[in-house]
């Protein structure tokens, strides 16, 4: 989940793009993003999509990482660092 919000930071991702570029299928990625947004670590917003002869070609939803989530990567980042040192520490 941690790498969806990375990949979602602002200006954010489509769902197509998350998936592919996390990896996942279509059924996981839907349950993983209802719950980033549940918990308002993503947010959503409607993106028109132009084209050249300046006509709404088509709406896209869009996931952005909130500011609580870029609060969760930190805490998630700092944990991971401190459970490497521990790890690295037991012999």
């Amino acid at each position: 989940m941690v790498d969806i919000l990375e990949r979602c930071k602002p200006p954010g991702l489509s769902k197509t793009r998350i998936m592919y570029g996390c990896g996942v299928n279509t059924k996981l990625i839907d349950k993983y993003l209802a719950c980033l947004v549940q918990n308002e670590l993503l947010e959503t917003n409607v993106e028109k999509r132009i084209d050249n002869g300046g006509h709404v070609r088509q709406a896209v939803v869009v996931y952005s990482t909130t500011q609580r989530g870029m609060v969760f990567i930190l805490t998630f980042q700092n944990l991971e660092q401190m459970l490497r040192r521990v790890l690295i520490a037991v012999p």
